[in-house]
């Protein structure tokens, strides 16, 4: 352990909260598995059921976990969140959601909001994450010849250089966006990757019944764009449906006038005022989180801060206590060198 890990270790939790005071803060995740499936494969880290429950435990013992509903009430001005409020949400709408996360929130009595990809609600698309995610999975199985087969398809279709190696091929294709649809769809031919037998053999998303189930529980919804693109690398149009359409889709679900939406990745320098007008033009759409952790946003932004990765947390524990330390504190010091706001 270096002298920076003893020093933070030996700083009290609630001392380093004080540091940095906000209304409420946002722990997010977005798969809870004993096992990750190969729809994640090298594009998500994640934690077990066991230390998810022992992430809720600190989150009892050391916040007021609030519901979306209470944050909402708040930035209207029509209540006060209580001191040390988070929040937690999840996203991308997978089926473990309902499996393991939905019996360990209900066991805890904690509130939740779960944002949907809504074009691969009830298993009618796979999004385009995860069909990179299966290529990097079949990519780290496939033997020697095939890949030969795979640099040559990506060179000779798409000018992709993608290095001789099994490593320089997985990170190449780990490093497409949403532009390269097309190099995927290469991909999944000489990969011999069939999305729609995949969809229909393992069901990654929520059914329409489990999202019914977890509403009757108290769960609240909010969407999560459409197909799940980098929002900053679409065109207005595109930037625009995606937000409006997902919300509409969830407030047919829920039956709810607005939903909140969660941006996929991060905001990466979306103006505020952008993101404000599609509001003012769509009632539907409630409050939108993004990441960015700690920092202050426009009153309509909610940042939110990611506990997927399970380093540090051991087979059964949670890593939340360190993280969040090491996050108070570097906060601190962006906000004293005034980099604590967006723009």
């Amino acid at each position: 352990m270096s002298l920076v890990d003893v020093a933070i270790a030996a700083i009290p939790h609630a001392f380093a909260a004080a540091l940095v005071r906000r209304d409420v803060l946002v722990a997010n995740y977005h798969l809870i598995a004993p096992a990750a499936p190969a729809h994640v494969t090298g594009i998500l880290p994640h934690k077990t059921p066991q230390q998810f429950e022992q992430d809720l435990l600190f989150l009892k013992n050391n916040y007021n976990v609030v519901s979306y509903s209470d944050v909402l009430a708040a930035r209207n001005g029509d209540a006060a969140l209580p001191n040390r409020a988070m929040m937690i949400t999840f996203d991308d709408g997978f089926r473990e959601c309902f499996e393991f996360v939905r019996p360990l929130l209900l066991k805890h009595e904690l509130p939740c909001t779960f944002f949907l990809i809504t074009d691969s609600i009830d298993n009618r698309t796979l999004a385009y994450p995860n069909r990179t995610a299966l290529c990097l999975d079949a990519i780290q199985t496939s033997d020697t010849h095939s890949l030969a087969d795979i640099r040559n398809a990506l060179k000779t279709t798409h000018d992709i250089d993608s290095g001789p190696s099994r490593d320089e091929l997985f990170q190449a294709v780990r490093a497409l966006t949403i532009r390269d649809v097309t190099v995927l769809d290469t991909l999944e031919a000489a990969l011999e990757i069939d999305t729609a037998a995949y969809l229909d053999e393992t069901a990654p998303y929520l059914t329409p019944d489990q999202i019914q189930e977890m509403i009757r529980d108290g769960f609240a919804f909010g969407a999560h764009t459409r197909t799940h693109p980098q929002l900053w690398l679409v065109d207005d149009e595109r930037l625009e449906s995606e937000i409006t359409e997902s919300c509409e889709a969830v407030c047919a679900i829920t039956g709810e006038t607005a939903a909140p939406f969660a941006f996929p990745y991060r905001s990466n320098g979306l103006a505020r005022e952008r993101l404000a007008a599609i509001r003012d033009r769509h009632a539907h759409i409630g409050l939108v989180f993004d990441t960015h952790g700690y920092v202050r946003d426009a009153s309509f932004m909610v940042p939110r801060l990611s506990f997927d990765d399970p380093a540090g947390a051991g087979e059964n524990g949670s890593n939340l206590a360190e993280g969040l330390k090491r996050g108070y504190i570097a906060q601190a010091i962006k906000t004293l060198l005034g980099r604590g706001k967006m723009g």
